[in-house]
């Protein structure tokens, strides 16, 4: 567990580092994140947990793609935080970002595959954490790369506790919406 823990802290980091160092770019940024994501996908074709989970990834992908573009919509529109060096277009938000919901929950999942074997209260107390702390660390990665910053205060390392706790809930949600779904799917099978 502790090897799977450093593999999603890695990745988060990297994830951080890219999108702070290429945020100027977002364009570009964002068909690195789908390139990513493709070869990804290609590399594990022939996965056991992705065999045994692929229709529960895309979905809790596509829920946190869709989610994450509601969300960031309202939050920018509301002016919670301002993306640096991005023209205001349709959104206020660079196309990068959905993107980045997406692939975090799949980073997610892949780590809570490690939780499986963990009894009911253990496996919903290390999911939790693992919303709390590795989301926040990523957001604090690339914001301190000037990728965007909140203009909610108090801040910890530049980082405001509401932004935090929503991520928990918002976390929270498409997992739980994606179970209900893939649920759903498996009753009519």
């Amino acid at each position: 567990m502790f090897i799977d823990w450093a593999k999603a802290i890695t990745k988060v980091t990297l994830g951080g580092l890219l999108i702070g160092k290429l945020h100027s770019y977002p364009t570009f940024l964002a068909f690195l994140l789908c390139f990513y994501f493709i070869t990804r996908i290609y590399s594990q074709k022939s996965s056991l947990v992705w065999a045994q989970n692929k229709f529960q990834i895309l979905t809790g992908m596509t829920v946190s793609f869709l989610f994450g573009f509601i969300v960031e919509w309202l939050g920018t529109d509301l002016e919670f935080w301002i993306y640096q060096s991005y023209p205001e277009y349709f959104v206020k938000f660079p196309p990068w970002v959905p993107i980045a919901w997406a692939l975090a929950y799949k980073t997610f999942f892949e780590l809570e595959q490690s939780f499986i074997n963990f009894g009911p209260v253990k496996k919903t107390t290390a999911v939790l954490l693992m919303f709390v702390t590795l989301a926040p660390y990523g957001e604090i990665v690339a914001m301190n790369l000037g990728t965007w910053h909140y203009t909610i205060y108090p801040q910890f390392l530049m980082m405001p506790w509401q932004p935090v706790v929503l991520l928990l809930l918002a976390h929270t949600f498409i997992r739980l919406l994606t179970n209900f779904i893939v649920e759903q799917r498996k009753r009519y099978e």
